[in-house]
């Protein structure tokens, strides 16, 4: 086989469902002119890469010793080694991800290029015993015990923590609302002593929910409101 270079991306983004199909393939010339090295890329997820999360890169070569690859992407910070790496993107539109083979004088060629959209992450929704609001049935031996928020339609491994949320509970009888908080995603005995009583018709809801992204940053949740049946 002639000196030949082929290198097979493989983007994996955690959902092992998505299937594979070749992007392009592109001839590479040597400074010489001739044509030494095929390149074929194989993207999942349409190209995307989402913004403001750790997108995993699967690399491979099988001519080249992983070690000596460097990639980067345009407006982005690519971590990682040895063929296995995260791409993190910040802002939306085009990227272009840039393999390289890192020579012993320092030279450094490049190998291939592929091209990526950045998009938003999906809408984040807090939820209360499965449900993001509404009409609910209370059963006082079954209360939930966390406020959780999940992406719409998302099935990218992809964690936000809640650091605190108030919680409003107004009964159906009149009086004062209680109002209590957390700061974690628990909820607080306080909380669990109103719901698990009768509390037929009586209207409780979660607000100021905060919660902390996958790259550390806080998040400003939408409240939440349910209606007991």
């Amino acid at each position: 086989m002639k000196t030949g270079i082929k290198i097979v991306f493989c983007l994996t983004f955690i959902l092992i469902g998505y299937s594979a199909f070749s992007q392009e393939h592109k001839i590479m010339e040597s400074k010489d002119g001739k044509k030494d090295a095929m390149i074929s890329i194989y993207p999942t997820v349409m190209n995307i890469l989402y913004a403001g999360v750790r997108n995993p890169l699967t690399i491979t070569s099988p001519f080249i010793p992983l070690e000596e690859l460097e990639v980067s992407i345009t407006d982005g910070k690519v971590t990682g080694k040895n063929g296995r790496y995260m791409v993190t993107v910040n802002t939306l539109g085009e990227k272009t991800l840039t393999v390289s083979q890192k020579k012993e004088n320092g030279e450094a060629i490049v190998l291939s290029k592929a091209y990526f959209r950045s998009k938003k992450l999906p809408q984040v929704h807090a939820k209360f015993m499965g449900s993001g609001g509404g009409y609910i049935k209370l059963d006082s031996n079954n209360i939930g015990d966390k406020l959780v928020v999940e992406l719409d339609d998302f099935e990218f491994d992809t964690k936000y923590k809640i650091t605190e949320f108030s919680f409003r509970f107004e009964r159906p009888r009149g009086g004062d609302p209680l109002i209590y908080s957390s700061k974690d995603e628990n909820i607080t005995t306080d909380m669990q002593y109103w719901l698990k009583k009768e509390t037929r018709s009586a209207v409780f809801f979660f607000f100021n929910i905060k919660a902390l992204d996958p790259l550390g940053n806080i998040q400003n949740i939408d409240p939440i409101f349910f209606f007991v049946e």
